[in-house]
């Protein structure tokens, strides 16, 4: 699951107009139900419920279609002005006062310190681990 995941968002990732349109369509052309019964299929070899496949899938595009635009736009950037923006919310949240944003600032190295793989991995792990838990609810409701 991971990898049919990371593999659509690095090809969503290079066409940055197909991820902003994931964000906004039902799947509906051939090349785009293609690609929903692979991971519908996949979500139903996982052992998922019908409810949470069909819910979860529509989340887990979402989730991948934001993931790609946004991954889109880094590969586009300049390297240097896009280190410099980086550079520039990593001063921004260590100077933010504690008194004030006691949360965020406890946060914020855990926050601003990872990169967008591992920021994206951490995604799908709670996506994937949410998905689980809410059929595991579900099948243990009916089976009262």
């Amino acid at each position: 699951m991971h990898r049919l995941l990371r593999d659509f968002r690095d090809i969503l990732a290079s066409h940055t107009d197909a991820a902003l349109a994931g964000l906004g369509r039902v799947p509906t052309t051939p090349q785009t139900l293609a690609a929903a019964e692979v991971l519908t299929g996949v979500l139903r070899a996982g052992g998922l419920s019908d409810r949470v496949i069909a819910l979860g899938f529509d989340q887990l595009i979402l989730y991948i279609s934001a993931s790609a635009y946004e991954a889109g736009l880094y590969r586009r950037a300049d390297p240097a002005e896009l280190e410099r923006y980086f550079a520039g919310v990593h001063a921004f949240y260590a100077a933010l006062p504690p008194d004030r944003y006691p949360v965020l600032t406890s946060v914020a190295p855990d926050m601003t310190g990872a990169d967008g793989d591992e920021r994206f991995e951490f995604g799908l792990d709670v996506l994937i681990a949410g998905l689980e838990a809410a059929s595991a609810a579900e099948k243990a409701r009916s089976d009262r």
